[in-house]
């Protein structure tokens, strides 16, 4: 069963993950703790925008009819860093 880190919005979770700027330019991986317990790694694209979601399929609460929801990460980091979207 969930924590207090997870919101629950039907079979999908919500929860937020704060990185450094730096890794919201450069992109990477970040490891975050499972709803079942147990971690998983999340891919952070370059150039995340702040508050923008990342979808882990398959990661959030059971399903009446089988398989799980999603699991939907929440990207924030300090303010102040401007990041470009530019390729």
């Amino acid at each position: 069963m969930p924590g207090f880190r997870f919101k629950v919005r039907g079979s999908d979770l919500r929860t937020d993950l704060r990185i450094s700027a730096q890794r919201a330019e450069a992109g990477g991986s970040e490891m975050i703790e499972r709803p079942t317990g147990g971690m998983i790694r999340l891919t952070i694209p370059r150039r995340v925008k702040r508050g923008e979601i990342v979808r882990l399929a398959g990661e959030g609460m059971p399903k009446p009819r089988g398989g799980r929801g999603d699991l939907l990460v929440r990207i924030s980091y300090r303010p102040g860093v401007r990041i470009s979207r530019a390729r």
